[in-house]
């Protein structure tokens, strides 16, 4: 069994000095785990929804505790994933944006494919993210899904609208070669709706070969 990435858990919107301190040594600690195992990448999530505040208060805070991660893991050979994860900055271009002004080649994307979507933006939305995002995914968790009444309801992949297959052309053309994983969390049965997932996925794949 090869481990292709850890998932680390980390809320880098913190008001307080004192709070991002902490999610900073806790993410770093989950960094030390990886690389005492050799796990190339770490899945992180930047911060979530905090009453009273707005992600532009909240937004240098975020960038803040990532330079200090990325700063005390330099050299370790390790690559950190920002999951779209929560309703803070689930927003491709606020997470271009993050990129950016971290500033580390070693920080990138975990790409969630049904995250925008769960999010409330439109299948159209996600993909134009996915196209932008492609150069900077380091990991994807795929999830599919469609809308149902205004709600992304989950399905098997290959049951929803999102255009997996392209997604993955996409990240070809990009140069991504890292691990493409089945992430199932719909209603139905999970391990026959994983296994159809996984089906899906390979048969994808196949086709980029």
């Amino acid at each position: 069994i090869t481990v292709s990435s850890l998932g680390g858990y980390s809320d880098m919107a913190q008001p307080t000095d004192e709070g991002l301190q902490g999610q900073v040594e806790q993410f770093i600690d989950y960094c030390r785990i990886a690389r005492a195992m050799d796990i190339p990448v770490v899945r992180a999530f930047a911060g979530d929804v905090r009453e009273g505040f707005t992600l532009d208060k909240l937004y240098p805070r975020l960038v803040a505790g990532f330079k200090e991660v990325m700063q005390c893991i330099a050299g370790w050979g390790l690559t950190v994933g920002i999951e779209n994860h929560g309703r803070l900055i689930n927003d491709g271009d606020y997470l271009w944006s993050l990129l950016q002004d971290v500033g580390s080649a070693s920080l990138g994307i975990t790409l969630d494919t049904g995250n925008f979507c769960w999010a409330g933006h439109s299948i159209d939305t996600a993909q134009r993210y996915f196209e932008k995002l492609a150069p900077r995914v380091v990991n994807v968790h795929v999830k599919d899904g469609k809308f149902v009444d205004g709600e992304f309801i989950l399905l098997p992949a290959g049951r929803g609208d999102l255009d997996l297959g392209g997604l993955l052309r996409t990240l070809k053309a990009a140069g991504y070669d890292g691990s493409v994983l089945s992430e199932y969390e719909g209603q139905g049965d999970f391990v026959s709706s994983t296994q159809e997932s996984v089906a899906h996925l390979k048969n994808l794949r196949d086709q980029l070969i």
